[in-house]
C-alpha cells in the first residue's frame, strides 16, 4: 500500500459469536503501527473506518477500481486499500 505501506499491529482476543473478549478465542490484528508520530493519524484513520457509511462508500469506490486504476497512489485508492486490509481482520 503506497510507497511506504502500513502495517496492522495489536493483538485481541474475542469471541466471533458475541465480539466479548474471550482468552480461549483466537487472537486478530487491530490498530495501526506507530511510526514515531503517526499516532494521531492513525486515530484519524480508524475514526473513518470507524463510520460505516464512509467506510461503504471508500470500499465500495475501491472494489469497483479496474485492476490498474487501483495501482495508482492517491489518497483514495490508498485509503481504500487500508480500509480493505483492515475490513478482511
Amino acid at each position: 500500500m503506497g510507497a511506504a505501506g502500513s502495517r496492522l499491529s495489536g493483538l485481541v482476543t474475542t469471541s466471533t459469536a458475541t465480539g466479548v473478549p474471550s482468552a480461549d478465542a483466537p487472537a486478530v490484528a487491530v490498530g495501526l503501527e506507530n511510526f514515531g508520530n503517526t499516532c494521531y493519524a492513525n486515530s484519524v484513520l480508524q475514526a473513518l473506518y470507524g463510520c460505516s457509511r464512509f467506510r461503504q462508500a471508500v470500499l465500495a469506490y475501491y472494489g469497483a477500481l479496474q485492476p490498474s486504476a487501483a495501482q495508482q497512489d492517491t489518497l483514495l485508492t490508498t485509503l481504500g486499500e487500508l480500509f480493505a486490509q483492515v475490513s478482511r481482520l
